[in-house]
């Protein structure tokens, strides 16, 4: 009892679906292979086979099919409540269903009490796997989404130091050349360093632009005319959740291993364009016709954000980078509606 009494949370949070669907009528169908070829049974098994997996295919979906409207009303309750719910509803079905087998002549009304009896018997048995198996699922959902947001922390503080310090150092450089400029860049550090503490949390992708904007503000300061950026904004940025810090270091990557090589000025390009499903952001930076390690020095960031994005999104969001002849390209898509 203690077990169930710690239980906190919605039996039926993902229990009703295709698969659920497809594996209920799975194990309807070996229950009704077993309870027709039962030794204990008289008369033709395979005729009693088919009643059977009709039987209990119809109490099954029309079970599952009312669960899933009645499922506002399950979430309300604690554990108690939620398993005599979903035990009245498998019952009552299982009941209307033999009722209905005497209105169509395949059960005689002498032997309806006898099968109602074992019929909910079974219905009450099955039921209660049922839930065993929900509290089981959703133990293992908590347990998987506890492991996952430590691990997200743990990701997100190994980028921490290494983006403040970059940053402290710009800083200290800018207070020896114009006090002022010194000020605005502490300010926008303070932003910056905000957000670099929120281990693991999620920003909406507004305030992530915001923050890549004032880092290569800071970046523009130190460098001076050796920076050009070129921003590619829709007119509003929907409001989507990702990690904190997802697109700064991309765009570090592209300062450290871009620009800083190259005697000349270049221009780093971050472009966002938006469909209905998606929000892809590209970041395209120059690379100096010497360099051969990009790819191994962004190696590092990239594998942790995508293992960032892979916690966060599963499998809908994805970053991918190219390189061309003088030029890197990551290219970061985000699902819509998440």
């Amino acid at each position: 009892m203690t077990y169930y009494a710690q239980f906190q949370g919605y039996l039926l949070p993902s229990l009703i679906n295709d698969r659920i669907t497809l594996a209920t009528l799975v194990v309807g169908q070996f229950l009704a292979i077993i309870l027709s070829f039962s030794p204990f049974t008289q008369g033709d098994p395979w005729l009693r086979l088919g009643l059977i997996s009709l039987f209990i295919h119809v109490v099954a979906l029309i079970s599952l099919f009312l669960l899933s409207i009645i499922k506002p009303l399950i979430k309300k309750n604690t554990l108690t409540p939620q398993v005599l719910i979903i035990l009245l509803v498998i019952n009552g079905v299982t009941s209307l269903a033999t009722v209905l087998l005497v209105q169509l002549a395949l059960l005689e009304l002498s032997a309806f009490n006898d099968v109602l009896g074992k019929n909910l018997l079974i219905a009450t048995i099955l039921a209660l796997l049922f839930v065993q198996f929900s509290v089981m699922h959703q133990e293992h959902n908590q347990a998987k989404s506890a492991f996952d947001r430590a691990e997200l922390d743990a990701l997100q503080a190994r980028i921490r130091p290494h983006f403040l310090f970059n940053s402290l150092n710009t800083a200290a450089e800018l207070v020896h050349h114009d006090a002022k400029e010194a000020e605005k860049t502490i300010l926008a550090l303070a932003a910056l360093a905000r957000a670099a503490m929120q281990a693991g949390k999620s920003v909406t992708l507004t305030h992530e632009i915001k923050l890549a904007q004032q880092y290569l503000q800071i970046e523009q300061w130190r460098l001076g005319n050796r920076l050009a950026l070129e921003w590619h904004m829709p007119p509003e940025i929907p409001e989507l959740q990702l990690p904190s810090l997802t697109i700064q270091p991309l765009l570090e990557n592209a300062v450290n291993h871009g620009i800083e090589p190259l005697s000349t000025t270049g221009v780093i390009r971050v472009e966002m364009h938006v469909t209905s499903q998606s929000v892809t952001v590209m970041i395209i930076n120059p690379i100096a016709k010497d360099a051969h390690c990009v790819r191994e020095n962004n190696g590092v960031a990239v594998a942790n954000i995508q293992k960032r994005l892979s916690l966060a999104f599963a499998d809908k969001a994805s970053l991918t980078t190219h390189k061309r002849p003088e030029q890197y390209r990551v290219k970061l898509v985000l699902p819509l509606g998440e």
